[in-house]
Order: structure tokens, then C-alpha cells, then sequence
């Protein structure tokens, strides 16, 4: 078989807190529009993520052409306009001094700090001082040279690449062990994909490499591995063994457990995906 549907689609505006489904998104150099455009950073300027607090994971996104929106157990809606026509401009009030330089993982970037206001609402929600940064999309961030070293491969603040793809059949078998386990079965949404293709065979995206969705060319480089986030219920931010105990039974490879498939794309402008497009395999590996 060489061609499939794509299932669903997920964007998640600020790195490692919750994202949410669409029916049809935009594409930009950099992935999805909107996709981990936006990061908390520590005072150290250093990416924060679930893995340090889970609590990351109760925070709901919203987000239009006008307005960001973040909602959170026992407080208050926040809301942050989107500049017309600029969506890089998390800031009322735009200054020199607004550009700090942040770190994610090996990287160094440039991101624009919110005003103290926002700052306020995700500390104390947090329990930590942080601060949300947005890219810096005039300062474009290469994937990581390993994988591609062509300059035009960009992402923000994901960790290596736009895209994330994940058969639906593969979370199907997961959850087919651990329900025979005794376990709950995990939603999609734990191990955070873009793009959700529905397959009947687990594990099929493990052998594609050039594939592409009506027309956009896209090229699986690396499979994903795994950390302690899908662990991580998204709905009371409690951490268990499950499902990554399972996958360690048959995902590990050299010590790593990997779920899913990280993507690069030819970018054009206009581009989009909608959910039911057709996805062609062009080459296997």
C-alpha cells in the first residue's frame, strides 16, 4: 500500500504545554503555523518543559488571528493580542531590550520576552520563575546538520524538527499491550505528534522516507526517541511508569525507546494540510 489518510492534526503553540486539534493548518518554513512558536524559559534563559514540571501539562492553548489564549486550574484567563500581521509581536510594547538570547537543548536562540504581566501568571501557575519567550522569526534556527544540511530546514522550539508523524495503527498495538497488561490505554495527544496518519500496520512510518501529502514533499529523518513526557497523564499531570515501561519490551534500540517518525518539508508559500488528504509514498528507506 502507498497511500494513506492523514487522521488528524495537532498544534501546540508553546513547547510542552498542551496543544490541540485541527481541522486544516497553514504550513511555514518552520512546521505548522503557530507550532512551538512560543517557549518558557527559566532565569537562566534555559527551555522548560514537562519534564521538569508536569504541571506544564494542565495549561490549555487556544489561539486565532487575534489573540492567544492560556487557561489553567484556579486562575484567571489569559490573553495576549497578536499583532496585525506580525505574529511575532507577544509584546505590547515592542523595545530594543525585548530580545534575549534563549537555550534549547545544544542551541542557541533569540526570543522575544513577554511583558512581566504574563510572566506573573505562568510563575505563579508554575510555581517557578519563568518567563514566555516567542522565536525570533527574523533569526531562523537550522535542524539539527546531522540530519539535513540544507539551510532552508527550520524549525522554532521544537526539539530537532517541524514535524512529527505517528501511525494511528502503532498507538493501536501499544495500547492493545497494555490493555492486556491490566493498564489504561494513553490518548494520541501524550506523545504530542502533528500529524496522524491513519495505518493499519504498527510501526509502518518506520519504513518511510520520502513521502508526500497533496503534493507536499516531506522526508521522515529520524525516528523519535522517547522521554519521561509521555508518562505524563495530561489531565491530572501525574507521572507513571506507563507507557514507556511497555515500550521498552519492544521500541528500545541502543538504549533508546522510539515512538514516531521526526519530519522535514519542502516549504513553498501557500501550502496547507487538511485532515483526510492523501499521503504518498515516494521512497522507502
Amino acid at each position: 500500500m502507498n497511500q494513506y489518510k492523514v487522521q488528524a492534526l495537532n498544534i501546540f503553540p508553546v513547547k510542552s504545554l498542551r496543544g490541540f486539534s485541527v481541522s486544516k493548518m497553514s504550513l511555514a518554513p518552520s512546521g505548522f503555523m503557530y507550532d512551538r512558536q512560543w517557549m518558557l524559559v527559566d532565569v537562566n534563559a534555559k527551555f522548560l518543559t514537562q519534564r521538569q514540571l508536569p504541571r506544564m501539562a494542565l495549561v490549555d492553548v487556544t489561539i486565532d488571528e487575534q489573540y492567544l489564549r492560556f487557561a489553567a486550574p484556579q486562575m484567571d484567563l489569559l490573553e495576549i493580542m497578536l499583532k496585525a500581521g506580525n505574529i511575532a509581536g507577544i509584546t505590547d510594547k515592542t523595545t530594543k531590550t525585548n530580545k534575549i538570547n534563549v537555550k534549547i537543548w545544544s542551541d542557541e536562540c533569540v526570543g522575544l520576552l513577554a511583558e512581566e504581566r504574563i510572566n506573573q501568571w505562568f510563575s505563579e501557575f508554575l510555581a517557578v520563575d519563568c518567563r514566555l519567550v516567542q522565536f525570533d522569526q527574523s533569526q531562523p534556527r537550522q535542524v539539527d546538520q546531522d540530519y539535513s544540511d540544507n539551510t532552508q530546514d527550520q524549525v522554532c522550539f521544537a526539539d530537532g524538527f517541524p514535524f512529527l508523524i505517528i501511525g494511528s495503527a502503532s498507538l493501536d498495538d501499544l495500547n492493545c499491550r497494555l490493555n492486556e497488561k491490566g493498564e489504561s490505554s494513553v490518548p494520541m495527544m501524550r506523545f504530542r505528534p502533528n500529524i496522524v496518519i491513519e495505518t493499519d500496520e504498527p510501526f509502518i512510518e518506520d519504513y518511510w522516507s520520502k513521502i508526500t501529502i497533496e503534493g507536499i514533499k516531506m522526508q521522515l529523518v529520524k525516528p523519535c526517541s522517547r522521554c519521561v513526557i509521555p508518562t505524563i497523564d495530561i489531565q491530572s499531570a501525574q507521572k507513571s511508569k506507563e507507557p514507556i515501561e511497555t515500550l521498552k519490551s519492544y521500541r528500545k534500540y541502543d538504549g533508546k525507546i522510539f515512538f514516531g517518525q521526526n519530519v522535514i518539508h519542502q516549504f513553498n508559500p501557500g501550502q496547507s494540510i487538511t485532515v483526510g488528504d492523501t499521503l504518498t509514498l515516494v521512497s522507502q528507506p
